[in-house]
């Protein structure tokens, strides 16, 4: 059955999160978006496990999963679906910032810009590092911060390429 695509583009919950539109979702991005790319679907899941784990917290979950569908602004917003009371995605309109992202939180406002930074020989690069360090996870995590300091550009590549040599000669 094919999904009706703007169920998951305004959508504001307001209730507990509802298993049908969960699972319309998960097959929305794993049949209808990303079927020949399955290591995209993986990051994905790998990204909900972490935030269900409470390794990452609602605001890493959002700018994780903003990142990972950068290029599909229905799957940015249909992600509201998973969020907590009082969080908001809204997917900029504006075709001059199109990966301008408002997160509302009960903290606030945020602007996230998101791009086209992970391709999917990064997202199996990412696999790689998390199936390394699977029964490690704070490697894993640290790694990440890693790459989000030199994506926000407070580390340059000779710095990431320091702390990752470090973070995996010590582990």
């Amino acid at each position: 059955m094919p999904l009706d695509r703007s169920q998951f583009f305004f959508q504001q919950k307001t209730s507990p999160l509802d298993i049908t539109d969960a699972l319309s979702y998960l097959d929305a991005v794993k049949y209808q978006y990303f079927q020949n790319q399955p290591e995209v679907y993986n990051h994905f899941l790998d990204i909900i496990k972490d935030f269900k784990s409470q390794v990452i917290d609602t605001p890493g979950v959002i700018q994780r999963v903003s990142q990972l569908f950068h290029r599909n602004r229905i799957l940015i917003q249909g992600f509201n679906i998973f969020l907590p009371l009082g969080y908001r995605i809204n997917v900029s309109n504006n075709l001059a910032e199109p990966h301008t992202i408002t997160v509302t939180t009960p903290m606030g406002t945020d602007i996230l810009t998101t791009s086209p930074g992970y391709d999917s020989t990064a997202l199996s690069y990412l696999g790689a590092v998390k199936n390394q360090f699977q029964n490690q996870p704070e490697v894993y995590n640290h790694f990440l911060d890693i790459m989000k300091d030199f994506k926000s550009q407070v580390i340059d590549t000779p710095g990431v390429i320091q702390r990752v040599s470090q973070l995996f000669l010590g582990s």
